[in-house]
């Protein structure tokens, strides 16, 4: 790629307040602990670093991958021929304006979803309850338009600013977002920086009493504390994934360390050293039957990163 030769110093590059290392284990950057070598992992500190890597992956014509939390996500198990962009800096919450009982509220992409409810607990700012213990950051939650309980992103949300591949800012409107069921329709090569969110004011003590409601529910449905990615397929219409999963007796079937949750079955449990192969190969085994059983053709929900595929 060029950088090797001029900036290595130690495996790790600093460049004006931005550190890069190369061959960077995505299984030490993911929720499944899944994930072969990046040839360019980057945690940039501030927009002026990050239009600077976006320019440098341009000029070496290299593909740019950008990670939030790392959960929702698989990583093939060969060396990934990209750059990884980490919002991992990217951290913290701006109340913009409050009016009438309503609380405006900027977030910016790298900060945890579980950051952003224990500062709305605290702040007494309600609406977001329902996603209680989802893990991730908030930007990869925007993008994926995470849901729960009845509750999505795009309900609370009024605008995003996100960053284009040419270092380009743009504020766009929820309208202007695109949402859809787990999804957007924002290019993969589009960065989201922050979000703003309408929330209500409220007393802090019943938004926490909501948000351990939500939490205990989950933590007794969902293996939340196993490593996974979350849900591994998106419902289809008038269905849940898991149900369908769960009555063709998929339940603890197994490939390699992967493994389908007995818990919840839309779960994927890695059990120890399983790869994206096994992975990959237990989604098509659950897909295939699902579909021998019912017709219905599930669709993934989780995003699966490999050499010339984002999907």
């Amino acid at each position: 790629m060029g950088c090797k030769e001029l900036f290595l110093k130690k495996r790790t590059l600093y460049c004006d307040g931005s550190t890069l290392r190369f061959d960077e284990p995505m299984k030490a950057h993911t929720s499944l602990a899944i994930g072969g070598p990046a040839a360019v992992f980057a945690r940039p500190e501030n927009i002026s670093r990050l239009r600077e890597i976006l320019l440098f992956a341009k000029e070496e014509n290299v593909p740019v991958i950008y990670l939030g939390g790392g959960t929702n996500l698989l990583v093939a198990d060969e060396p990934l021929d990209a750059v990884v962009i980490s919002t991992g800096h990217f951290r913290g919450m701006e109340p913009v304006k409050k009016e009438k009982g309503k609380a405006l509220l900027k977030v910016h992409a790298g900060e945890a979803l579980k950051g952003l409810l224990s500062y709305c607990q605290k702040a007494g700012f309600s609406g977001l309850e329902g996603l209680s213990g989802i893990p991730g950051s908030t930007g990869g939650a925007i993008r994926g338009n995470s849901g729960s309980y009845g509750t999505e992103i795009k309900d609370l949300l009024i605008r995003v600013e996100i960053l284009s591949i040419d270092g380009a800012l743009r504020m766009l409107s929820k309208e202007e977002v695109g949402f859809r069921y787990r999804g957007t329709g924002l290019k993969g090569s589009d960065l989201i920086l922050n979000g703003e969110f309408l929330l209500k004011e409220d007393d802090p003590e019943r938004v926490k009493f909501k948000m351990n409601e939500y939490f205990a529910l989950k933590r007794k449905t969902q293996p939340i504390e196993a490593r996974s990615a979350g849900c591994v397929f998106k419902n289809p219409p008038e269905e849940f994934a898991g149900k369908l999963i769960e009555e063709a007796g998929l339940k603890g079937t197994r490939i390699g360390d992967i493994e389908v949750s007995g818990l919840h079955a839309n779960f994927f449990i890695n059990r120890g050293k399983g790869t994206a192969r096994d992975f990959m190969d237990l989604m098509d085994k659950v897909s295939d039957k699902i579909f021998a059983r019912t017709g219905i053709t599930l669709e993934p929900e989780i995003r699966v990163i490999r050499n010339a595929v984002n999907r």
